[in-house]
């Protein structure tokens, strides 16, 4: 996932032309509007000529990937916190979905929460839901 990231397109005339882009495309296409809109507002940075620029630059994200490699099993034993590792199989992101589960069992306080429904971008796609399974796996109000 790399090298598409690294041609990812990073300017546009302005923010509406950005939304209007990814609003015809997936995958960012299926996400929920007002969470597409926020994304566009906040994610990009203007530029003096007036175009803006998204913020995590292309070859930030490319690496973003390749460090997904780095991360191993003894790694994961120190992580003495409760984990919930969430993946989406809507989109089809098979690499995502045969990374989760291995993940998961790795962490000794893992546990996999799949969403059948949603794709990539599951907390943009549904919101509610991640929010109401957030609220329930670490508690409402609770502090620590």
């Amino acid at each position: 996932m790399s090298g598409p990231a690294r041609k990812r397109r990073e300017v546009f005339p302005s923010r509406a032309e950005a939304m209007w882009r990814y609003a015809s495309r997936r995958p960012l296409g299926d996400l929920q509007s007002d969470c597409l809109a926020a994304y566009v507002e906040h994610g990009f940075t203007d530029l003096p000529d007036g175009t803006v620029r998204l913020a995590c630059r292309a070859e930030h994200e490319a690496r973003t990937f390749e460090a997904a490699g780095l991360l191993t099993s003894e790694g994961c034993a120190g992580v003495k916190i409760p984990v919930v590792v969430a993946v989406g199989g809507a989109d089809g992101m098979s690499n995502t979905v045969q990374m989760a589960g291995p993940a998961a069992a790795a962490l000794p306080y893992g546990r996999l929460k799949e969403y059948a429904h949603l794709g990539h971008f599951g907390p943009l796609q549904d919101p509610f839901t991640i929010a109401v399974d957030v609220r329930d796996t670490f508690g409402a109000g609770r502090v620590s």
